[in-house]
């Protein structure tokens, strides 16, 4: 019975120190205002950015997802986005998670850039893009039912 006992406190201890190790998933693939080599990419198009711009999108792999990234005239990485379902945020947003979700995880207000569409600030950094119930994203009122469309983080907000 004492081996069983002390075999079973030595898998609680191995258990716990193992947990600690867990690594979070990295999600800083690029970051704004770098500088984005994109000689051996190409242009497939333009993206507003913001209620006034438009800039050059290339859409990059990376971690496994699918991310499409703006620059500037300078090459400068502007905005980044994914709607990549598989792609989580560190505070457990992705694609199809409900703005009821959203209010519980962020207390940030909805804003609204007129001519793109709603949006909120993550607790972690990013912004979640919302479409309402008729699946666009622009100037329609939104519900609590209301979906993440898009992640992204941006110079502009």
């Amino acid at each position: 019975m004492y081996k069983y006992i002390i075999g079973v406190y030595i898998l609680l201890i191995s258990c716990f120190f193992s947990s600690c190790n867990v690594k979070k998933e990295n999600t800083n693939f690029f970051k704004l205002k770098d500088k984005l080599s994109v000689n051996t990419l190409s242009t497939y198009q333009k993206y507003l950015t913001s209620s006034g711009s438009f800039e050059d999108m290339y859409t990059i792999s990376k971690g496994g997802y699918t991310f499409d990234v703006m620059v500037n005239e300078k090459g400068n990485i502007t905005f980044f986005k994914t709607e990549d379902l598989n792609f989580t945020t560190p505070s457990g947003i992705k694609i199809g998670t409900s703005l009821k979700e959203i209010n519980r995880e962020s207390s940030h207000n909805i804003k609204n850039m007129m001519g793109w569409g709603y949006y909120v600030l993550l607790s972690d950094g990013w912004f979640a893009g919302l479409e309402n119930e008729k699946n666009i994203v622009v100037n329609q009122k939104l519900s609590l039912d209301s979906k993440v469309k898009l992640l992204f983080k941006s110079v502009y907000h």
